[in-house]
């Protein structure tokens, strides 16, 4: 009411001014009438302003705007200032329609002997959390040990599929308010990519019965000024050096891709930017049974080894273990127990640099993985590792699309680093391993078991390039290639320190290599795509991948992928 009286007062002797100077005294009814419709127009301006951003008070204290007010753009891009409040809000997302081609090497269940179906819990492509950890290898391979066994490796011939699917459409919602101690903001994103380890009871009958495809949460947090708690890109990650892709197909990145966190940012003048995270920790490693993380879930189905019995064979001078109950060898400790807990938080730090050409990140991490099993195994491993990444537009200052042109890079090693590079897992353990001595039996003597336990951190290394080329203000390519290498130690999961008393690999008496010898040393993927946006929010693309596995014992696999898409954002 203040506002309006003195906007009323300042009008109305700015009218008696004008009047008196220029002697109209006796102005005609018409003219007052124009004098005080401009009045009004005035008025009526004053209290528009009044419900902009920048003129309410903070704290996010309703103005209450009267009914039929204009929605007024908000303050950041394609956001809207909410009626009544200083909260602007964005609304947005895509859909995208994928088809996915399997030329050869896609990932399959374990029906059929190793050559079922596809699960479809991994249907985005190649790529580090898709298909690429899990090509089918070829046919024949060797183990060296005690002695050199011929392995039979599923050389899957069912391994070419065909997927058709609009799983990765997103919607996000932004809203962001101006506080004394800087903005809040809350952001949320989902997509239907959602997975379950029950794959046959959730996916079954998937692509006879509509689809299961779920809601899942990508991103979810809170901010205020520079601190922020959620989940978000890992603080490890940099997204701007990375690639754009049709399907899932990023290697050799700094992962985790999206992880909860409280992390705090600090910005200063000359485009520097600081960053301290407390990231959700993840203890995972390379065990005879395979790679898992603590949350892995056991085999439903396996039951505990019985009380064993050491019974002599003619074939070899060593015992054998047979099973009183079920007169076969018992199952690894990994189909029981899964001894990884999570202690302490990833503690992670960054410096960037941004410019005009580009710009400079150097990530830094330490991490604890810890093996507990409930009894008398309790293993403390520290990790490290750093990542330095960048992209550099070579052309920025040139006119045209080329302007737009972007090489984008990074590198990253570490001891015990782990999942904070992709495809990496932190330690090396033989926990798990099949007994073959009666008396050091996960069950029968638990204490003289995990005496044997030996755990040594694993060292990784990952690195990528991705190239962005603009052929015309519509039409780009992308051309990109990662790898990840890590040392696993096989001794601790091929044979040679499994908790036994040794014996060739792959023999009655010491079957610790199975698993273990299918463990990732190599990954590599290459992309190439097309990808043309008739108009600014439609993007139209094609895109081929080539995916290369190598194991521990060098076995190997190739997949060859096909993609195509039509994405409209909104």
């Amino acid at each position: 009411m203040m506002r309006r009286s003195i906007g009323a007062i300042v009008l109305g002797l700015s009218a008696a001014a004008f009047m008196m100077v220029t002697g109209l005294a006796s102005a005609r009814a018409d003219e007052l009438s124009d004098l005080r419709a401009n009045q009004q127009l005035l008025q009526d301006r004053l209290d528009q302003l009044s419900q902009a951003p920048g003129n309410q008070p903070y704290g996010g204290i309703p103005l209450g705007a009267p009914p039929g007010a204009p929605v007024m753009s908000g303050s950041f891009p394609r956001s809207f200032l909410i009626p009544g409040t200083d909260t602007s809000l964005r609304i947005g997302g895509f859909v995208q329609g994928q088809v996915v081609y399997y030329i050869r090497g896609v990932d399959t269940n374990g029906v059929l002997n190793g050559q079922g179906g596809n699960s479809q819990t991994c249907m985005d492509g190649d790529g580090a959390t898709c298909n690429l950890p899990s090509i089918p290898l070829k046919q024949h391979g060797q183990l060296t040990g005690p002695g050199v066994v011929e392995v039979a490796v599923a050389g899957n011939s069912r391994s070419t599929y065909w997927d058709e699917s609009a799983r990765l459409s997103q919607i996000n919602f932004d809203a962001r308010t101006p506080t004394p101690w800087g903005e809040a903001r809350a952001y949320i994103e989902m997509d239907f990519a959602a997975s379950s380890a029950s794959n046959d009871t959730l996916y079954s009958n998937l692509t006879g019965v509509s689809n299961g495809w779920i809601p899942r949460m990508r991103k979810a947090f809170a901010t205020l000024g520079g601190l922020q708690v959620g989940q978000d890109n890992g603080a490890f990650r940099d997204v701007s050096s990375e690639g754009e892709f049709v399907s899932s197909g990023d290697e050799g990145y700094a992962g985790r891709a999206r992880v909860p966190d409280a992390r705090y940012t600090w910005t200063t003048p000359g485009g520097f930017t600081f960053k301290i995270a407390a990231a959700e920790p993840v203890s995972e490693g390379n065990t005879p049974n395979g790679a898992i993380y603590e949350d892995t879930t056991p085999i439903p189905t396996a039951g505990q080894c019985g009380i064993t019995t050491v019974v002599p064979t003619a074939a070899t001078t060593t015992a054998s273990v047979v099973s009183s109950a079920t007169n076969v060898a018992c199952l690894g400790a990994g189909a029981e127990a899964d001894p990884f807990q999570n202690n302490f938080p990833d503690i992670i730090m960054t410096q960037r640099w941004d410019q005009p050409w580009g710009h400079l990140q150097l990530g830094e991490a330490m991490r604890e993985i810890t093996l507990n099993d409930g009894k008398y195994l309790n293993q403390n491993i520290v990790g490290y590792g750093a990542y330095l990444s960048g992209d550099l537009r070579p052309f920025y200052a040139a006119q045209g699309s080329w302007a737009k042109d972007d090489l984008g890079w990074g590198i990253g090693a570490g001891d015990g680093v782990g999942s904070l590079i992709s495809d990496c897992y932190a330690v090396t353990t033989n926990f798990g391993a099949n007994s073959t001595v009666a008396s050091s039996n996960f069950t029968a003597n638990r204490l003289l078991y995990d005496s044997g336990v030996r755990t040594k951190a694993t060292p990784c290394w990952g690195a990528h390039v991705d190239a962005l080329h603009w052929w015309t203000d519509q039409l780009r390519s992308n051309l990109t290639f990662g790898v990840t290498h890590q040392d696993v130690q096989g001794g601790l999961v091929l044979g040679t320190n499994c908790i036994s008393t040794g014996g060739a690999l792959g023999s009655a008496n010491n079957n610790c290599g199975a698993a273990g010898a299918a463990l990732n040393k190599e990954l590599d993927l290459a992309n190439i795509n097309l990808i043309w946006s008739p108009v600014s929010f439609v993007d139209l693309g094609v895109e081929y991948s080539w995916g290369h596995r190598v194991t521990l014992v060098n076995l190997r696999g190739d997949s060859y992928v096909l993609s195509g898409m039509l994405k409209v954002k909104f």
